[in-house]
């Protein structure tokens, strides 16, 4: 769909479906329709992005934690990828490797920055000023970055497709597998953590507006 395109929603297309199934149905026509440039038109709202989206989310009672649980559950699946691409780093593997990792690198830049512009600050003023939880989420952010840079740079090391010396295979498995851990620590204690407790203290406007905004980084 070119950036000039519109994509067309029909909300009955979407009764009596999880809201899982609904993030994914729109994120993917969000991306897809190149929606940061272009405009989203329903076919009965007919209204510019972003100013029909609150209402269509709205109407679908959609909350911001389902949009990031979808997006770690993308992760999970990349790194599913990416662990069985860590065994044999060697020649196609390789090449196998390094894209998945780029993949990695993509959707972290992106989840990351909606959780620290957007998700993190609006839920910090409902925790007591003694909570730590917004505090650990974002070391561990800084420890996912800092892994994923090192793994980037023992990467860059070898030449695609190439056969690799034994001792730097030995480091970039073990930096993978660190990372691969650092992203699943992440997202288990995020969920547990962070994301119920919103699911308990904001009210559905909320978790909408604060899914809209999300989409928006």
């Amino acid at each position: 769909m070119g950036i000039g395109d519109h994509a067309v929603v029909q909300l009955r297309d979407f009764t009596g479906k999880s809201c899982a199934y609904l993030w994914a149905a729109v994120l993917s026509i969000w991306s897809g329709a190149g929606c940061s440039s272009s405009t989203w038109r329903n076919s009965n709202l007919r209204l510019p992005v972003p100013s029909a989206l609150p209402q269509i989310l709205s109407n679908m009672s959609f909350p911001a934690t389902d949009q990031l649980r979808t997006e770690h559950r993308a992760m999970e699946r990349l790194l599913e990828r990416f662990e069985g691409e860590l065994r044999d780093p060697q020649g196609e593997g390789l090449l196998a490797l390094a894209k998945t990792f780029a993949e990695i690198q993509k959707h972290l830049a992106g989840h990351f920055a909606k959780e620290e512009e957007v998700f993190y600050p609006a839920l910090a003023p409902s925790l007591s000023a003694t909570d730590t939880m917004i505090t650990k989420l974002i070391d561990d952010h800084s420890n996912v970055r800092e892994t994923s840079s090192a793994f980037g740079v023992l990467l860059n090391l070898a030449p695609p497709g190439s056969e690799l010396p034994v001792s730097l295979r030995a480091d970039l498995s073990s930096l993978g597998w660190q990372l691969w851990n650092f992203i699943h620590h992440h997202i288990e204690e995020e969920e547990q953590g962070l994301l119920a407790f919103a699911d308990r203290s904001l009210v559905a406007e909320a978790q909408t507006r604060l899914a809209v905004q999300m989409m928006g980084k």
